[in-house]
């Protein structure tokens, strides 16, 4: 609820504050009965864009005994490419080929450029899946989401494309997030995805199409 509260109000609330400090406290709990010696605990875009930020990280502390650390989006598309790398570390066309590593979350996504395996650039975009909605101010049909989302694709891709200097056509697309597994099991049909999926252009475009 983190993300709805600073999506909509700028800001979390005193509620949702004091659910996760309930949470984060029982999770303390459990690392002290485990004798943890060391926890690293990281804030994202949610939190990092509050307005009272500050506060809500000293009251994780007081409650907790955990300390937040914001996770910058530089970092955060670091860390993604190094499991991401880890993942795909014995699927050839992710090594052998130009990528694009597209991170969907709820308030930012993030574009990262490849170059045969190796990190050129990261490019944070302010739009996710509950800001989109947010903003859209309610249930819309499938044609008008198509409609908003259809022209923010084309000039998020096309700002890509011109600050990279590697060619990106038929590069190889790595979706990223909660709600790249879902759209992966209605593609596939699955309930269950394994560690990684692989889905080919003309398939993905049906689904999207229907």
């Amino acid at each position: 609820p983190l993300g709805h509260d600073v999506f909509c109000n700028g800001k979390i609330s005193d509620a949702n504050a004091k659910l996760v400090c309930d949470y984060l406290a029982e999770f303390a709990q459990v690392l002290k009965e485990y004798d943890v010696g060391h926890c690293k605990a990281l804030a994202t875009a949610a939190v990092r864009e509050a307005d009272n930020t500050e506060f809500f990280i000293s009251r994780v502390k007081q409650a907790s005994g955990i300390e937040l650390d914001l996770l910058e989006p530089s970092e955060e598309g670091r860390l993604i490419f190094l499991s991401t790398s880890q993942l795909l570390r014995d699927f050839d066309p992710f090594w052998k080929s130009n990528a694009l590593i597209y991170t969907i979350g709820t308030g930012a996504s993030q574009v990262s450029v490849l170059e045969k395996g190796v990190l050129l650039n990261i490019e944070t975009i302010r739009m996710g899946t509950l800001r989109l909605l947010e903003e859209l101010e309610g249930p819309v049909s499938a044609q008008r989401l198509v409609e908003t989302i259809d022209p923010f694709v084309s000039n998020m891709v096309s700002a890509v494309m011109a600050k990279s200097d590697v060619d990106l056509r038929g590069a190889v697309l790595v979706g990223v997030g909660s709600s790249v597994r879902t759209l992966a099991k209605i593609v596939l049909n699955q309930k269950k995805l394994h560690n990684f999926c692989v889905i080919d252009k003309e398939r993905f475009e049906r689904v999207s199409q229907a």
